[in-house]
């Protein structure tokens, strides 16, 4: 877990380094991942504002016992400046 965690702030970190000031980002991730993913965010500095929800039109096939039809979206920005469309 401490090794996706690290994999994930090292691309945030990338990300908020070639970001524009006030840039928006959306993250489509497995829930399962969610505080890897949230934390991850944060920590390389930016601004976690909500999770949206993606609701699929139809469920996705896989090898679990539950057919996923919705996918959770976290979107933030880049804190530097105004947020784009604010």
């Amino acid at each position: 877990m401490e090794a996706f965690y690290q994999f994930l702030l090292a691309a945030y970190d990338a990300m908020f380094k070639a970001a524009k000031d006030g840039a928006g980002l959306y993250v489509f991730h497995a829930d399962s991942e969610g505080v890897n993913f949230r934390k991850a965010m944060a920590d390389a500095g930016f601004k976690l504002a909500q999770c949206c929800v993606w609701v699929k039109q139809c469920f996705v096939m896989g090898r679990q016992d539950y057919h996923w039809q919705h996918e959770p979206v976290l979107y933030g920005w880049k804190p530097i400046g105004a947020a784009y469309g604010a």
